[in-house]
């Protein structure tokens, strides 16, 4: 995608209303609006960029994706040296 920008007016019209696009650009700030779409929900919820389906999300349906994998958490991994250790102990008879 290539924007003409030689095309756009070098001075701005003293007669063009700013107020709109000033107005546009706080309310975003104090929503913290950073990019669109952005989209917000009746119930609150707000996701940036565009979902895979519009519809489910307003439903508020778990998005589902083939090849999405969940990490394993933290917890579940267990780094070699405790595992040897907690295996002696087990081991070892008193």
């Amino acid at each position: 995608m290539h924007q003409a920008y030689e095309t756009l007016p070098s001075e701005i019209d003293s007669k063009c209303d700013r107020e709109p696009v000033q107005r546009a650009m706080v309310t975003a700030k104090l929503f913290g609006i950073d990019g669109v779409p952005f989209l917000i929900a009746p119930d609150g919820r707000i996701f940036k960029g565009a979902p895979d389906s519009l519809a489910d999300w307003l439903e508020n349906k778990p998005a589902v994706k083939a090849e999405a994998i969940q990490p394993p958490s933290k917890a579940a991994v267990v780094p070699p040296d405790s595992a040897k250790t907690s295996n002696a102990g087990e081991d070892a008879k008193p």
